[in-house]
């Protein structure tokens, strides 16, 4: 039986840090009770991997090495315990960004609908709105969006190979996505098909219908989501959870009432093209535990 550790990526903070941290963590435990960690074990972590073999560990660390990234500076400034295991954490900032963000939005809303009259009846309301605003509006809310655009597109090019090639060595896709280039170590066939595919709808398909399959498809992620905490709560098997909501499945039953009522004011032709993608994903997840069976034989 070969021999397996539990590994994860993991960003070491400073000596200062860790000190500080390690009062934080006193002062938790005073109010909870509880062990403090010790200050030179706190870290955070970036990516948990699971039980690696030791065949695989330079597998690992050389994915590791290869990614890169610009220095930025994290924000540690929320404290808070999980109530199931009384695990303390220190976040970044997270419920403060997210209601920032809800803010953003709906302030722009509230001047839009407040700047341009009959907003529902124009194709480009913030842009009509920047020019009404500030001169030559319209052309730095286009500056603006394609800046924005460029961003999300390179964030997709390098977040959604990996989706692939992680489901790949699940073996929930077929094996070949999982293959990792012998000199990159990138999974350079996830990358390959997820471009073509881009491509594809890029080519084939205008920026409407894009935009209203990308928000579809997250409706139907959004239910799936909200179904998979119902029912994970109610297997006795699945894992603790680290994080509990009172009235979560109250929630999340919500959600996807919500979720389906959406998707309900959609056409048919709309939703045509979602149905076809999801019937080729169980066509590929089909034929990924066929190969599996046929190896296993």
């Amino acid at each position: 039986m070969r021999e397996k550790y539990r590994l994860f990526f993991a960003a070491w903070p400073s000596a200062q840090m860790q000190t500080w941290l390690a009062g934080v963590g006193q002062d938790l435990q005073r109010s909870l009770g509880g062990r403090a960690t010790r200050p030179d074990s706190i870290h955070l972590t970036l990516v948990f991997i699971g039980d690696v073999v030791a065949a695989r560990f330079d597998d690992v660390s050389a994915l590791g090495d290869s990614v890169r990234c610009e220095r930025f500076t994290l924000d540690i400034d929320t404290r808070g315990c999980w109530a199931h295991n009384r695990i303390a954490w220190a976040a970044f900032a997270l419920v403060v960004g997210l209601a920032t963000i809800a803010g953003v939005y709906a302030l722009v809303q509230v001047v839009v609908c407040g700047t341009v009259p009959h907003v529902g009846a124009i194709d480009t309301p913030v842009a009509r709105a920047l020019d009404a605003l500030v001169p030559h509006g319209a052309v730095v809310g286009s500056v603006g969006a394609i800046l924005s655009t460029y961003g999300w597109l390179t964030g997709f090019a390098l977040m959604t190979p990996r989706v692939l090639f992680s489901m790949a060595e699940r073996r929930e896709l077929p094996g070949a996505l999982a293959r990792v280039h012998a000199r990159f170590r990138t999974p350079h066939i996830a990358i390959i098909v997820n471009s073509i595919v881009a491509l594809g709808f890029a080519l084939w398909s205008t920026f409407t219908d894009a935009a209203t399959l990308a928000a579809i498809a997250r409706l139907l992620i959004y239910a799936l989501t909200c179904a998979s905490l119902v029912a994970l709560r109610r297997r006795d098997a699945a894992p603790a959870a680290s994080f509990v909501v009172p009235g979560g499945p109250v929630l999340a039953l919500g959600g996807m009432l919500f979720c389906g009522w959406l998707l309900a004011t959609r056409t048919a032709s709309q939703l045509e093209m979602l149905a076809a993608i999801l019937v080729t994903g169980a066509v590929l997840r089909g034929v990924a535990h066929w190969t599996r069976g046929a190896a296993t034989a």
